[in-house]
C-alpha cells in the first residue's frame, strides 16, 4: 500500500507531502477495524463505517482542485 500511495504522489493523485507510510499503516488499520466490527462482532453497519473512513482517509490526501 505504502508503493501505491508513492505512485499516487508521483502521479499528482495525492498531494506531495502526504506520508505514505502513514496511509499505508491507516488503511491497514481500517481493514483490520472493519473484519473486526464486521466478522467478530457481527456488526452492520461495520461496511458503511469503512467506507466513510476510506473515503476520508482519500480526502484527506488528494490535492485540494480549484
Amino acid at each position: 500500500m505504502a508503493q501505491a500511495a508513492r505512485i499516487a504522489v508521483a502521479e499528482g493523485h495525492f498531494h506531495k507531502d502526504v506520508d505514505v507510510e502513514q496511509f499505508a499503516h491507516d488503511e491497514n488499520a481500517l481493514l483490520l477495524g472493519f473484519h473486526h466490527s464486521a466478522r467478530l462482532l457481527k456488526e452492520p453497519r461495520a461496511e458503511t463505517w469503512a467506507r466513510r473512513a476510506f473515503d476520508a482517509l482519500l480526502r484527506a490526501a488528494r490535492p485540494q482542485r480549484s
